[in-house]
């Protein structure tokens, strides 16, 4: 593996404070509004983080984010198919590529209203309009359940029990960072996906500063990240899970992965990603 430039290095620091500022500002303009509209009645702070994180979010130019370390993905993503659950979408950055002709259904899960707007915008560009519906509920096991059933997906089997195995394809991109339990939620998506189901995955990881292509002091800078209040403004991103660790644990109890794949990448950075595929075991 190549080593890092001086340009790289200098922009995993810059990015991670740039985001902070971003959202922090945010934060403090939807307060004041909201502070001018009803003095008198405030809303929990956590309701105004998330309102702000999403307007900020949806605002963000960051360019082609696919450009960066998220064009690894790219060559598996565009795979997709089947029926597929895209697990938040976001302001909708990746749905230009789930667009091929094996792609059914896809059903994205983004609880963030704010967001839906950007989100529509893009499945009508990408011409998915019919093929494409969102689903405002969280990932987590009792809100994604009770959708799923709302949408018709989850159905009861003749013994009385549920019929769980409804996906073809399952994408999680730059999300089980914000989730309130990834282990749990990790888990439930494994049991959603049929077998041979594909869960694919671009996430942001614990620096793996105790390798020898991991870095100290980009460990250090997600500590003060976090003690500086990053989940809170960040829509509870976290920077120091180890979601890769997490995803090929899923599912042991059910029979684990038939195949994973993953790599990481800019294991120098604050923000390192792992990306890949994993298939449910058949």
């Amino acid at each position: 593996m190549a080593s890092a430039t001086l340009k790289e290095y200098a922009m995993s620091y810059f990015l991670p404070f740039y985001l902070y500022v971003l959202t922090a500002y945010q934060f403090l303009l939807v307060l004041f509004r909201t502070l001018l509209h009803n003095p008198f009645h405030i809303r929990p702070l956590s309701n105004i983080a998330s309102q702000s994180f999403g307007e900020a979010w949806a605002a963000l130019d960051e360019g082609d984010p696919y450009s960066g370390p998220l064009a690894n993905i790219l060559p598996v993503l565009s795979t997709a198919s089947g029926t597929i659950l895209e697990v938040g979408p976001g302001s909708g950055d990746q749905v230009r590529f789930l667009t091929n002709e094996n792609v059914e259904m896809v059903y994205g899960v983004e609880p963030c209203e704010v967001l839906h707007g950007p989100l529509e915008k893009a499945v009508r560009e990408a011409g998915l309009q019919g093929k494409y519906k969102i689903l405002g509920c969280g990932a987590e096991r009792e809100s994604l359940s009770e959708e799923l059933r709302n949408v018709g997906l989850l159905k009861d089997d003749k013994k009385g029990g549920i019929l769980w195995e409804v996906f073809d394809t399952i994408t999680v991109i730059r999300v089980l960072c914000s989730v309130n339990n990834p282990i749990d939620t990790i888990d439930f998506l494994y049991k959603l996906l049929k077998p041979g189901g594909r869960l694919i995955v671009c996430e942001h990881v614990e620096n793996p500063w105790w390798q020898g292509t991991g870095s100290l002091v980009a460990r250090c800078t997600q500590i003060l990240c976090q003690l500086g209040g990053w989940s809170f403004f960040m829509g509870n991103c976290h920077l120091d899970r180890r979601t890769d660790e997490y995803l090929k644990a899923a599912g042991e109890q059910y029979g684990g992965w038939e195949k994973v794949e993953l790599k990481t990448v800019g294991e120098f950075a604050v923000i390192p990603f792992v990306f890949g595929e994993l298939v449910k075991r058949r």
